[in-house]
């Protein structure tokens, strides 16, 4: 039997903690439908609230990385080893496709803002909000290349229990 301490508890709401970092508060909550505060609960890690499955998997869908659902596998005794290389490539894809996105999006504001000779506090704390939602992509596009890198491709395996 799977026991579920409060340390597995705290485990998944640091992992829920980090999803709602890397996907950025405002896009978790138009993925999600919950106000301001709901997500900010939920970025909290000493907070009780936790996501419903769905959620986690609508989140985690954007990210195309599974970070909730990697904690819960890992207490059921498998292993979240990896995916397989068609589905690494196809994830690479949307990852750097989203990030030239970003990019794109900040190269023109910068184009915007300077138009006019002078870059103002609120263009420059616009300009900084996109420049961290293209950085909050890099720790998952280095997981996919570091995965095939180190390990290829590899499935979801139980341990045998």
């Amino acid at each position: 039997m799977i026991e579920f301490t409060a340390r597995t508890l705290g485990k998944l709401r640091n992992a829920q903690a980090q999803l709602v970092e890397e996907a950025g508060v405002p896009k978790v909550m138009e993925l999600t439908n919950k106000s301001k505060s709901v997500v900010y609960r939920w970025k909290d890690d000493r907070a009780s609230d936790l996501m419903s499955l769905p959620e986690v998997m609508q989140v985690e869908g954007h990210l195309r990385r599974p970070v909730v659902s990697k904690e819960m596998v890992w207490h059921l005794g498998f292993e979240a080893t990896g995916i397989e290389r068609c589905e690494v490539e196809s994830n690479l894809e949307l990852q750097v496709g989203e990030m030239v996105e970003h990019v794109s999006r900040l190269v023109v504001e910068t184009a915007r803002a300077r138009s006019d000779g002078v870059i103002t506090v609120s263009e420059a704390n616009r300009l900084l909000g996109l420049l961290q939602s293209a950085e909050r992509l890099i720790p998952a596009i280095k997981d996919t290349l570091i995965g095939v890198q180190v390990e290829g491709p590899l499935h979801v395996v139980g341990n045998g229990a």
